[in-house]
Formats: structure tokens, sequence, C-alpha cells
């Protein structure tokens, strides 16, 4: 095992990873500067939250307010937390925190995506798949990735973040949406959202590592 381990230290390194991503995993809480970006603090529905096919209404979760979303089973289904002001600005941040409470006895199958302006779908953003357990409060975090202009595009993996940083075509400064909808066709979705935040902070590629970075053999060529 001991050289196993060895191995694995070489290699990561050799790629420029942090050997304690190959053993550690770590999660993200909120950054003491964290924004909050919608709010739940009375009787009535936001007017920036949009529904089809869908119903909402504002609930009481334990002494706080939440937004209750009831999905339905079949055909296009969702609930759009809409940037008050046309867009929000969430520059320096990895990406938006939605906190989830399921009240009902079944699991809940859900999927949050982050939009920027303009019509919605697939490829209008980034999305995460969010399995809420029966009876639970779970905190699901969508990073906004990087952009299309990114030196990085198309990699599966980069230097100092490892594998899961590919870019995506979501531009942090022009967040218009939030969406959530079924993961995929079955029962009706019922989930309480409690909460809705920016968490993180943006990572900087491209001052941390050294252009280009890739020799010959496609091993990392400098130092770590």
């Amino acid at each position: 095992m001991g050289d196993l381990n060895m191995m694995y230290e070489s290699m990561m390194r050799r790629c420029g990873l942090p050997v304690a991503l190959l053993f550690v995993a770590t999660s993200i809480a909120y950054a003491q500067d964290a924004r909050e970006l919608q709010h739940f603090g009375s009787s009535a529905v936001p007017a920036n939250v949009a529904a089809h096919n869908a119903e909402v209404a504002i609930v009481d979760a334990g002494g706080e307010a939440a937004l209750q979303i009831q999905l339905a089973p079949e055909g296009e289904s969702w609930v759009a937390i809409q940037a008050p002001e046309g867009v929000w600005d969430c520059a320096g941040a990895t990406g938006v925190a939605v906190e989830f409470k399921n009240a009902s006895s079944e699991a809940v199958q859900i999927r949050v995506r982050l939009e920027n302006p303009g019509p919605h779908g697939p490829s209008a953003g980034v999305s995460e798949p969010v399995s809420v357990p029966p009876g639970e409060t779970i905190i699901a975090e969508i990073e906004f990735g990087g952009s299309k202009g990114s030196p990085f595009w198309g990699m599966r993996g980069v230097p100092l973040a490892g594998r899961g940083s590919r870019d995506h075509n979501v531009d942090a400064t022009q967040l218009a949406v939030i969406r959530v909808y079924p993961e995929g066709p079955g029962a009706a979705v019922s989930v309480q959202v409690r909460a809705v935040r920016t968490f993180g902070e943006a990572p900087r590629f491209r001052d941390e590592i050294p252009f280009p970075f890739i020799d010959r053999f496609g091993q990392f060529m400098h130092d770590t």
C-alpha cells in the first residue's frame, strides 16, 4: 500500500495537483462574505419567482420562511428564481449554494441550473443533480466554472484544481436565473428552498499556473 501511495503522490506532483486531493474529500462552507441572493421573509411569494407547470408557496420551516416547490411528474416543470435587477454580479465567488429541505418521506431527486440571460436550456448555464434524503436539509453547491474564453477550455482537469474543473458557459458577473427542475420523469417532487447564497472564492488559475505547463511527453513541466 505504501508503494502505491508513493506512486500516486509522484503522479499527482508531476501533474501539478495537490496530493491531498487523492485521499481527502473536503466540503466548502459559506464564506464570511457570502452574499444572500434571495430572501423569503414575507408570506407572499416574491415577484421574481416564476413557475412553469409547478406550484409555489411560502411556508413556515421551523420558524423561518421558505419557498415550497411542487414540481409536476410529467411535462416540462420548473421554478425559476430570477435576479430582481436583471442579473446578479457574483464576481469573485465560486458559485451558488442553495439550502433545500425535504419534509416528505421519500427522497427527492432534482437538478439546479445557473443561467445567464437569454433562452433557458442545457446550453444556457451549468447544472448539478441534487438528492435530498427524506426529512433532511442539505446545501447544494453549484460552481460557476470558467468561461469559454479561458485558456483551460475543454480540459477535464487543470493543475492545482484537479478533475472536474472543466470550463462552463456561465458568466458569474451575469447570473440571471437559478432554476430548479426534476432530475427526470417520475413522481411529483415536493421540496423547500430555505436560503440562496454565493459561496467560496473564485480560483485565479490564470495567475497561479505558468504557461506553457505541459512538456512534449504530456507531463506537468514545472516544480511544485
